[in-house]
């Protein structure tokens, strides 16, 4: 609503504005089409990554060792490895998790307006800063 009593129009729906920063309600729990479609994929992919790493790992060895011929060379590594993405993409404890967790970085960043990588940066700068004190306090002690 603005200062005169009318209701605000917007192009946005009204569950995408609002909150404190206008960035829309923290507290909303439901995900958009692309965010179930696309958002929360990319994060169950990257998770798959790390699950399945040393399946990579190998795959990518035998590629290195094979060169061109890969492809045919490596295809009990690459359908093992696909196997356990696979496992993963389709694993409701991890799709859960992954919309867990951006749901909480959404509800994060509208209640803050500091986005995940703003925060990871300023994060490790706070981290460096503390380091290089504690640094600092030992050189003056003599201890380093």
């Amino acid at each position: 609503m603005s200062k005169d009593g009318k209701a605000e129009k917007t192009v946005l729906h009204h569950s995408m504005g609002g909150g404190p920063q206008g960035l829309g309600d923290p507290e909303d729990r439901h995900l958009r089409k692309i965010e179930k479609q696309v958002l929360v994929p990319q994060r169950v992919r990257a998770e798959a990554k790390v699950i399945c790493k040393e399946l990579m790992v190998e795959f990518e060895k035998c590629g290195k060792e094979k060169g061109l011929m890969m492809w045919y060379h490596c295809r009990p590594q690459a359908n093992i490895m696909h196997a356990c993405q696979d496992k993963v993409f389709h694993d409701t404890a991890v799709i859960e998790q992954c919309t867990t967790e951006y749901l909480d970085d959404r509800s994060y960043y509208r209640l803050t307006g500091i986005g995940v990588k703003k925060r990871n940066t300023e994060q490790e700068k706070l981290r460096r800063e503390y380091a290089r004190n504690i640094l600092s306090e030992q050189e003056k002690q003599g201890n380093v």
